[in-house]
């Protein structure tokens, strides 16, 4: 089973592929989503979802909201301290653990877990990445083993493979997807707007192109914290009218952050100009109940500022691309976008491009999923000859995407070209002609022909993941390119200073790699540290005081006891995997390898970002 996982900063979802290659939402029935809400009172263990937003609506203080936005900090509930990683890795569980029980009512080829993709914003930096991956992967804890991470995308590159998938055959020529068009995709989420350029081409290996992303951290939040803000003041004038002085407590805040969020999503129905509700609160052991009101009219200028700071993303990415490249749709996803002023903003912005809101709210989920059976999947190709015979049109095969062989001319094979697989993967004709198959088109024989699996060519097993985050093919679906610049700190004896010695370089394609060979700081004999940096910086040197760089960590280069002097260079070899995730290799002086790992520093202030 290929599962998808979207982690939201308000909502989660799940999704995998059944036996029909459909997309399956793993939902409970009548639920929308999984909110991403953690609240612990301290008399169990904690509940994540719809429940501990119920129970936080009355406990504001033991819930925490937004937890994707606010990874680095820690939280004190009833007294108890948690990382975000502790609640990241618990979200991920709940995630997982509905998804496999609604899977049980449903038709899939195994129950099993054959892949997981997992996606990201454009722009969340190296920790938070790690983070997010490395709570997934070992979510569901020691017993059940690490989860088969098999890959990790952008949100909106995730969004524009669904609609590609999904629009490319389509007999609409407004909505068809052909080669070399190139798909232009508005993420508006709970917590960033993620733009992408996506073109796609059926003739080459990664037939999806990532030409351009970016991401500004506006999203969903900062609309209800703005519509906040403007109810608050409605809620201190009643006070005063009536009541003078109510103390905000954390529930009252929150029953008028719920107040703001429904009334966006009524604002967002066509034809409503007028909408209300209430914030509940006790004066004096009463409950008490201040009725707040918002106009269309209003809500439009109270968020207009952030409206343009998300078209300004979107307008810059087109421009930068619009006589290159053939732009013809915006897709609009993310909850956000269900607002009516994006629509019409992006219409505005773009004259030229159709606009057109595409599954707002499970477009990346399912692109997630489409991505995780593509992974997952082998490349059918074409049985190839390697005997030096030639086989006239009769006997030429492909292999189709459901495992079976065909005869590509249509003329049906009579029993001479019969075929049967062998036990070393080649297929023999009944005149003795052999053609051999690589591995990837083996698996997918050996199902047609009710053989089972190849195992050297199947998703990996919970056991043997537990060395690795992500289980990447050679050759991805994907081209994507690095958000950032990667670096290590170093001393320049030219400019006689400390400095940043950049090894991967934003916009480079990935997988991309650097190399350094220098002196690092030595904690002991045991470990030699280097600084690593990330930054926007697009040269191969840039100082320590650049507005852009900061600090991700420190890489760790552990040195063997015979390793005495302090004084010798180390060799560093840094890969930024399709994955976006830094791995690092160290050899020493005399050749030999030695372990290296980055410990990473988790950031809150995305100021920069």
């Amino acid at each position: 089973m290929y599962i998808g996982i979207d982690f939201g900063t308000t909502y989660s979802e799940i999704a995998a592929l059944n036996y029909f290659k459909q997309i399956e939402l793993l939902m409970y029935p009548g639920e929308y989503a999984i909110p991403s809400v953690f609240y612990y009172d301290g008399e169990d263990d904690g509940c994540i979802g719809k429940d501990a937003l119920e129970r936080g609506s009355v406990d504001a203080d033991n819930m925490v909201l937004d937890i994707k936005m606010r990874l680095g900090e820690k939280f004190t509930l009833s007294g108890r301290e948690f990382s975000s990683e502790e609640i990241v890795r618990r979200i991920y569980k709940e995630i997982l653990q509905t998804g496999l029980m609604c899977a049980e009512t449903k038709s899939f080829e195994t129950k099993e877990i054959e892949g997981i993709v997992l996606s990201f914003p454009n722009r969340f930096n190296d920790p938070e990445r790690e983070l997010l991956l490395r709570c997934a992967s070992s979510c569901m804890g020691e017993a059940e083993g690490p989860l088969p991470i098999s890959g990790a995308i952008k949100e909106p590159v995730a969004a524009a493979i669904y609609y590609i998938e999904q629009n490319k055959e389509n007999p609409d020529q407004q909505m068809q997807v052909k080669d070399g068009d190139a798909l232009l995709v508005y993420d508006l989420g709970g917590g960033t707007c993620d733009i992408a350029l996506v073109k796609y081409n059926s003739e080459i290996d990664a037939k999806f192109e990532v030409v351009d992303s970016d991401m500004i951290r506006r999203g969903g939040r900062d609309w209800d914290t703005i519509i906040s803000e403007e109810l608050t003041r409605q809620f201190d004038a009643h006070c005063q009218a009536k009541h003078r002085n109510v103390p905000k407590t954390p529930e009252l805040v929150n029953s008028i952050r719920q107040c703001a969020e429904r009334m966006k999503k009524e604002l967002s129905i066509k034809g409503r100009e007028m909408v209300k509700g209430n914030a509940n609160y006790q004066y004096n052991n009463h409950p008490q109940s201040a009725r707040l009101a918002l106009s269309f009219e209003q809500f439009n200028q109270l968020t207009e500022s952030l409206l343009k700071e998300t078209m300004d993303c979107l307008k810059n990415m087109y421009d930068k691309h619009a006589n290159q490249y053939q732009i013809k749709n915006v897709i609009c996803v993310g909850g956000g976008s269900n607002m009516l002023q994006v629509k019409d903003a992006i219409s505005a912005c773009i004259p030229d491009c159709t606009c057109r809101l595409w599954e707002p709210e499970y477009a990346i989920v399912k692109g997630a999923t489409l991505y995780a059976s593509m992974l997952g999947r082998p490349k059918l190709q074409e049985p190839k000859n390697e005997t030096g015979i030639a086989l006239d049109d009769r006997a030429m095969l492909a292999l189709d995407d459901d495992g079976t062989l065909e005869n590509e001319t249509g003329i049906a094979l009579d029993d001479s070209v019969m075929l049967a697989l062998d036990d070393d993967g080649t297929l023999t004709l009944k005149d003795g002609i052999s053609i051999t198959l690589n591995d990837k088109a083996t698996r997918a024989l050996n199902r047609a022909e009710g053989l089972a699996p190849d195992t050297s060519t199947a998703p990996p097993s919970r056991a043997n993941a537990a060395n690795c985050l992500l289980t990447l093919p050679e050759e991805g679906f994907i081209s994507d390119i690095v958000s950032f610049t990667y670096g290590i700190e170093y001393y320049s004896t030219r400019l006689k200073r400390s400095c940043i010695k950049n090894l991967i370089i934003k916009n480079s394609r990935m997988p991309v790699s650097g190399d350094y060979t220098g002196r690092p700081r030595y904690e002991n004999v045991e470990f030699a540290r280097l600084p690593v940096y990330e930054s926007d910086s697009e040269l191969e040197i840039c100082e320590l005081d650049d507005p852009t760089a900061k600090c991700i960590g420190e890489l760790q280069v552990q040195l063997p006891a015979s390793f005495q002097s302090v004084e010798t260079n180390i060799q560093v070899h840094i890969t930024l995997n399709s994955g976006q995730i830094l791995e690092v290799t160290a050899t020493l002086p005399d050749g030999t390898a030695t372990s290296a790992v980055i410990e990473r520093t988790y950031l809150s202030d995305h100021s920069n970002s």
